[in-house]
């Protein structure tokens, strides 16, 4: 089959448009960023998929504010919530009963958070 440059740019615009949407759906929701009990490790930020479909996170990452990549294959469904831990332990010792998390990222979280998409 012969792809012209043209149905090939068409489609690369509707990729990149379909991408945006995707970013512009996910939300930062809450940050705690200085827990009550002091410990820093206790930090994390939330993120919501306000949109209409499954977002697969792999190659979005946090890249001002807290340092983190998400894992290959993390698939956020949409009205879904998803917490980003800055340490598993202290997490799930403070919060026992919530197990949408990821976590690995060294407190203390910055004055500005930055979430960019596979795309950057």
């Amino acid at each position: 089959m012969k792809i012209t440059t043209r149905l090939l740019l068409t489609l690369g615009i509707i990729a990149g448009f379909a991408a945006r949407l995707s970013a512009a759906n996910i939300v930062l929701n809450e940050l705690m960023y200085h827990p009550a009990s002091e410990n820093l490790s206790e930090s994390y930020v939330e993120v919501f998929n306000a949109g209409p479909g499954t977002v697969d996170l792999t190659g979005w990452r946090f890249t001002k504010g807290i340092q983190y990549a998400f894992p290959s294959n993390t698939l956020f469904a949409p009205g879904a919530y998803l917490v980003v831990a800055a340490d598993r332990s202290a997490f799930t010792n403070k919060y026992p009963s919530v197990t949408n998390f990821v976590a690995g990222w060294p407190a203390p979280m910055g004055s500005d958070v930055r979430l960019e998409d596979n795309t950057g």
